[in-house]
C-alpha cells in the first residue's frame, strides 16, 4: 500500500532533489557515451607500423610520398584524435609503412611537439642528404624532424651543441 502522505506533490523539496540527482547522474553519462562514440569513430585506423589499413582508405590514395631516400609509397591524410597525419602504405598488403605528422597538437610520450626546441651535438643528429635531418628517436619511437641547414649542422665541431627546432615527426620508412 502507498503512503500518500509522502508523495512528491506534498514534498516539493523531494521533487527538486530528484531532478538534481537525475541531472548529476545522467549528464555525465551522456558525455561519457559521446566521448566513447567519437573515439570509436576515429579509431578504425590503427596508427601503427605494420597495421593493415581498411580498403576504403587505400582506394583513396592521394599520390606518392617519399618515405626514405629512394623510396616512395602511396599515402592518405587522416585526422585522428584531432591530430593530422600522413600515412603511407604498401600497395598490395595495405600495411602501414610510414607515419608523419607536422601537427602542433601532436605530443610524444616525453612531451616534444612541432616547434619544440632541443639542444643537440653533431653526433646526435642523423643527416640524410637532401631529405631529412633527425634528432634522436623518442621513447615512444617517433623520429623528430629537425629544421635546419644540413651544411651548418654537419660543421658542428666535436662537443659543440646547437639549439634546433623540431618541424615534425615520423615513424617507419621503407
Amino acid at each position: 500500500m502507498i503512503n500518500h502522505s509522502l508523495t512528491c506533490h506534498k514534498l516539493p523539496f523531494l521533487r527538486q532533489s530528484t531532478n538534481l540527482i537525475m541531472k548529476v547522474l545522467i549528464l555525465p553519462l551522456i558525455f561519457v557515451f559521446a566521448f566513447v562514440f567519437v573515439t570509436q569513430a576515429q579509431s578504425d585506423i590503427k596508427l601503427r607500423i605494420g597495421a593493415k589499413l581498411p580498403r576504403k582508405y587505400t582506394n583513396n590514395s592521394e599520390g606518392q610520398i617519399v618515405t626514405a631516400p629512394s623510396q616512395s609509397r602511396p599515402f592518405i591524410r587522416k585526422t585522428i584524435a584531432k591530430v593530422d597525419y600522413i600515412i603511407a602504405f604498401e600497395e598490395k598488403s595495405r600495411k602501414i609503412r610510414f607515419i608523419q605528422t607536422l601537427d602542433k597538437d601532436f605530443r610524444t610520450s616525453n612531451g616534444l611537439h612541432t616547434g619544440s626546441k632541443i639542444t643537440l651535438n653533431q653526433k646526435q643528429l642523423n643527416i640524410y642528404q637532401n631529405w631529412h635531418i633527425f634528432a634522436p628517436t623518442t621513447p615512444d619511437g617517433w623520429r623528430p624532424i629537425v629544421i635546419g641547414n644540413e651544411d651548418s649542422l654537419n660543421k658542428l665541431k666535436n662537443g659543440e651543441t646547437k639549439t634546433i627546432t623540431i618541424g615534425g615527426f615520423i615513424k617507419g620508412g621503407n
